[in-house]
């Protein structure tokens, strides 16, 4: 697959959208007629298709490459993908534990990773314990931009690669409540941002625009059932990033709500998250602490058993999210319509 198709797919988690898809899993694990773990392996393979459109300066795309100023109108791009994602878990027999390999069903951007690999556990209680760990696959890594602040000449690529550790304690005594930690450290290969403006900025305020990263993400969500077919799903969260410039240092709160409807072979969603992330240290390309507002609205909805298909699953999904930036220059608009099919084995 087309590199330039799967970087920005992954760089603004747009695969079923982050949050949404955190939703959806939280929901398939709280339903129980699902926590039955049959021994032995089993798994799905799964088929995206559709399109996105972006806006914004920074925005990794083909035709962005090029910007003529820092605070220019920026243009929406179009793109389509087809992704093929999969995972394979291994349930012991006699045992509540299984190892799994692959993205995450309904989650390609959970924990920032495009493949994991993990252990998942159910107590007797019903809390389940997972631990997962992202590798680095340059293949696979992100995307941005070798100086952002380059104006009036091509803007260069370089790869940005995440390596990502997750633990999860879900249903916490059998209750409704959930707690997430992940840690996640992202290093750019080639890291330029601010040298083409030498002649304003002096050699340690370059050094405070890096962009390599470690990041802590915490999450508290708690499911309910409203009635036999509704279902509300909230959660908040918090992480804080260091990074080796401080104009990039950073504390994010978010909070997330879904409702969910289920009944025979039908689901349907609808989701919103808003979140808030607050820069430490003033930008010196721009002279102020970077402040970002962003929000996202998600509708889906999924017909298992087509056409009396036992093992398949189709899924569409509509999202737009926003981000408002009082630094024009990070503003930026998004939206996706997506189709997916899945085989589960």
């Amino acid at each position: 697959m087309n590199k330039s198709v799967v970087v920005p797919f992954l760089t603004f988690g747009l695969s079923l959208s982050a949050g949404t898809s955190v939703a959806l899993a939280d929901f398939e694990k709280y339903s129980l007629d699902d926590r039955q773990q049959k021994s032995g392996l089993s798994g799905y393979v799964q088929l995206l298709m559709g399109g996105y459109t972006i806006k914004g300066l920074n925005s990794i795309e083909v035709d962005n490459h090029r910007i003529e100023t820092l605070d220019a109108r920026p243009k929406r791009y179009s793109e389509e993908f087809l992704l093929p994602l999969g995972q394979v878990n291994y349930n012991f027999s006699q045992s509540q534990t299984k190892l799994f390999i692959g993205t995450l069903e309904n989650d390609v951007i959970n924990s920032g990773a495009f493949i994991e690999i993990g252990v998942s556990h159910r107590l007797s209680d019903e809390t389940i314990l997972t631990a997962s760990y992202g590798p680095k696959f340059p293949g696979l890594s992100n995307e941005v931009w070798q100086d952002p602040y380059l104006t009036g000449q091509k803007r260069e690529r370089t790869d940005a690669t995440l390596e990502t550790f997750n633990l999860s304690a879900e249903y916490i005594f059998g209750s409704p409540w959930s707690i997430d930690y992940g840690y996640g450290e992202q290093s750019i290969r080639a890291d330029r941002a601010g040298e083409s403006l030498n002649s304003r900025l002096t050699s340690a305020e370059i050094k405070e625009l890096q962009r390599s990263k470690k990041y802590h993400h915490t999450k508290l969500s708690l499911t309910l059932p409203l009635t036999d077919h509704w279902y509300f799903i909230s959660g908040v969260s918090y992480d804080h990033t260091t990074a080796k410039g401080n104009a990039n240092r950073s504390i994010a709160t978010g909070i997330e709500l879904t409702f969910f409807y289920k009944k025979s072979y039908f689901e349907f969603f609808t989701y919103v998250s808003l979140s808030d992330n607050q820069y430490h240290e003033s930008n010196p390309v721009f002279g102020t602490k970077r402040e970002d507002d962003s929000h996202e609205i998600a509708v889906g909805a999924s017909y298992l058993k087509p056409f009396g298909w036992k093992n398949i699953k189709l899924d569409l999904i509509i999202s737009k999210s926003r981000q408002d930036s009082n630094i024009h220059f990070y503003d930026t608009r998004a939206a996706l319509l997506t189709a997916g099919l899945t085989f589960q084995f």
